[in-house]
């Protein structure tokens, strides 16, 4: 007689088959299994029921109420399911500020501004949105690349040439103070340059590195490889990555995010590679990380111990 949320997420292994499956309860992981070596082959078009084990000459029906099934394009985190079985995202996306930059080269006004500003997303993606609401926002190519960052072409390969005696382009963000990141959303700036063809330019690879002031020695690290979205009909889709276990208790307000390659070489790609370039960003964050109250405020207040340590609040 009672609602409850139920989840499942599956990753694939490296022939694109599913190997693990996650189950949830009420935003618990309850099980996870790892299918046989062989795994379990993704079958486009194959049928997908819910509520029904469509088993020859016996099927079996799930025998109570389904409501608001949501089918989702990527595994979601820990976090995120159990945000959605509490009732949802609260709304915490951030758009960060710009403070640093190196060997970005700009071309055709493709500043690093443009990463930032919903130009080319398909409706405004702003601070105090939901991840649920980034994520179903696409980024359109119009021919141009006055709506995204993208570099200069370089005479090769612009990871392999070291374009500006360093082929890394380096972006500093600024988050507005200490939180927890939960994820970071990103859209590539073209879908193979509205032609049809393969084109390598996207980005690739990415490292991010977190801080709270700004120094990024020893900070936290985290690595990820970007889909280059091909023939979607001029849409590049939002691609999460989410962040969990990747800061510590006092968060972080800098982040750095470096593109390390791009689609030049790869599998089936036949043109371009020549320069890299992105869409938008956007972070998701869960709590603020602010410090205690000062040794003179916490007497004035009559607390009877002084705490040095941070703390995290919603």
């Amino acid at each position: 007689g009672n609602y409850h949320h139920v989840a499942y997420t599956y990753s694939f292994n490296g022939t694109n088959q599913i190997d693990t499956v996650k189950f949830y309860v009420d935003g618990v992981q309850i099980q996870e299994v790892d299918l046989p070596q062989d795994g379990m082959n993704n079958v486009p078009g194959g049928a997908y029921t819910i509520g029904n084990l469509n088993l020859p000459g016996n099927p079996q029906f799930f025998s109570g109420d389904v409501d608001d099934l949501r089918v989702y394009n990527q595994e979601l985190s820990d976090s995120r399911i159990a945000d959605l079985a509490a009732g949802g995202p609260t709304g915490n996306i951030v758009t960060p500020t710009l403070v640093a930059s190196q060997n970005l080269n700009p071309f055709m006004g493709g500043t690093p501004d443009k990463l930032t500003d919903s130009s080319g997303l398909s409706f405004a993606v702003n601070t105090g949105d939901t991840l649920d609401q980034a994520e179903v926002a696409t980024h359109l190519f119009n021919g141009g690349f006055q709506e995204s960052w993208v570099t200069n072409a370089s005479t090769g390969d612009y990871f392999a040439t070291g374009v500006g005696g360093g082929a890394n382009p380096t972006f500093v963000w600024d988050l507005g103070e200490n939180v927890i990141v939960e994820d970071i959303i990103l859209w590539q700036y073209q879908n193979n340059g509205g032609n049809g063809t393969n084109i390598g330019n996207d980005a690739r690879t990415f490292e991010l590195r977190f801080s709270d002031d700004g120094n990024f020695t020893g900070a936290a690290e985290f690595e990820g490889t970007l889909a280059s979205i091909l023939q979607m009909g001029g849409l590049n889709l939002a691609q999460t990555f989410g962040l969990d276990g990747v800061l510590g208790a006092d968060g972080a307000r800098f982040v750095e995010l470096r593109i390390t390659d791009n689609y030049a070489g790869q599998p089936g790609i036949t043109g371009g590679g020549d320069r890299v370039g992105l869409g938008e960003i956007r972070f998701n964050v869960s709590e603020k990380v602010v410090p205690e109250p000062a040794t003179g405020l916490l007497l004035l207040m009559g607390a009877a111990a002084v705490s040095r340590r941070k703390r995290r609040v919603a």
